[in-house]
C-alpha cells in the first residue's frame, strides 16, 4: 500500500495536503512504470479527486483485475523461477488489456462526480 502520512502527504491529483479526517483512496504499486496510468500506482488521493478524475474508473477496473490475478496465483509454486514465470504470464494480460484504458486527459481534468466503490484506505486507516 502507498505510504500515507496525514498532514504531510499530498493528493496525487490536486496536490493539496491530505488531513487525517480526509476520505482517502490509496493503491499499492500494481502497475509498471511504462503503463499510461502508472501515476495512480503506489499513490494516495482524496476520494473526491479520484472519483471525479477521468481515469478513475479505468484505474479501479485495473486494480480489481490485479486483485483477481493475485487471488488466482497457484499455491504450489516453489522456485523463484516458477513464481516469476507465472507472474510474467499473468500480468502480461493485465498490461496488454489495459494499455488503452487511459483516456489521455490531463490528470487534473474534472469529471462527473459519479460515485464508485474505490480504494482501501479512509482517513489514517490501512
Amino acid at each position: 500500500m502507498s505510504l500515507f502520512f496525514p498532514g504531510s502527504s499530498r493528493c496525487g491529483i490536486c496536490g493539496e495536503v491530505m488531513a487525517s479526517g480526509d476520505d482517502v483512496v490509496a493503491f499499492p504499486a500494481f502497475l509498471p512504470r511504462r503503463h499510461p496510468l502508472w501515476r495512480f500506482s503506489d499513490g494516495a488521493f482524496h476520494r473526491s479527486c479520484f472519483v471525479g478524475h477521468a481515469d478513475g474508473g479505468a484505474v479501479q477496473r485495473l486494480y480489481e483485475r490485479f486483485l483477481a490475478i493475485m487471488d488466482s496465483r497457484p499455491k504450489g509454486l516453489k522456485s523463484l523461477e516458477e513464481i516469476n514465470d507465472w507472474g510474467r504470464d499473468a500480468f502480461n494480460e493485465l498490461e496488454q488489456d489495459s494499455t488503452t484504458e487511459s483516456n489521455g486527459t490531463d490528470p487534473h481534468a474534472p469529471r462527473s462526480s459519479e460515485d464508485r466503490s474505490v480504494g482501501r484506505k479512509r482517513g489514517g486507516e490501512s
